[in-house]
Parts: structure tokens; C-alpha cells; sequence
């Protein structure tokens, strides 16, 4: 009796170990990394991301002084709040300043009403 319990304990590990061998277990390893892919941009959706960056934006009121403060499309911002894909960096009378994660700086010039 304990040889063919024996038999099938055996014959049960070795089925597992032929199929985790071969692969066709549908388990993964949790600590294998994924695979990315790389993410292409034409330069045509390159330029498009440049441009809507530097759209025309609305500035409805500027405060300057100790604490700056902007109202942009109705919105009203800090220096240091998120816009778009960046941080507004500075605020004056006459531009906003806003830095992107890569580095990048571009200006809203703000015109005289």
C-alpha cells in the first residue's frame, strides 16, 4: 500500500516539475521584471505636444507682492501649483513661468488689457 502511495507522490511531483520546466504552468515569477516597451513619438505628435503647451491661455487677474497669485481660464493658481504637465515657477506683472518634470521652462507673456 505505501509503495504504490509512494508511486503516486512521485508521479505527481514529477508532473509538476515537467510543467513548471516546460512552462506551461501560467504561473510568473512576481519577482521577474516586466517587459516594457519603448513609447515612439512622431515629431508631428512631438511639435502637437509643444504647441498645445503653448496655447493661448486667458490671464483673468494677476496678484503680485509677498504671495503671487494668477486667475488663468478662471482658474486661480499659485507659485508651486501643478498647470498642465508643470509647476508655475514665477509670477509677475508681465509673464508666468512654468517648469516641466524634464527640465523644460516655458513663459505666458501676459498682455495689457
Amino acid at each position: 500500500m505505501y509503495s504504490k502511495l509512494f508511486a503516486f507522490v512521485l508521479l505527481t511531483a514529477a508532473s509538476l516539475v515537467t510543467a513548471t520546466m516546460a512552462g506551461t504552468s501560467g504561473l510568473q515569477d512576481p519577482t521577474r521584471p516586466q517587459m516594457l516597451r519603448p513609447v515612439v513619438a512622431t515629431p508631428e505628435q512631438l511639435m502637437q505636444s509643444v504647441e498645445e503647451k503653448r496655447r493661448d491661455y486667458r490671464i483673468d487677474m494677476i496678484v503680485v507682492g509677498s504671495s503671487p497669485w494668477v486667475v488663468i481660464d478662471g482658474e486661480r493658481y499659485r507659485e508651486g501649483d501643478p498647470f498642465g504637465d508643470g509647476i508655475i515657477q514665477r509670477i509677475t506683472r508681465t509673464q508666468i513661468t512654468i517648469r516641466t518634470p524634464e527640465g523644460e521652462t516655458w513663459n505666458i507673456d501676459v498682455q495689457p488689457s
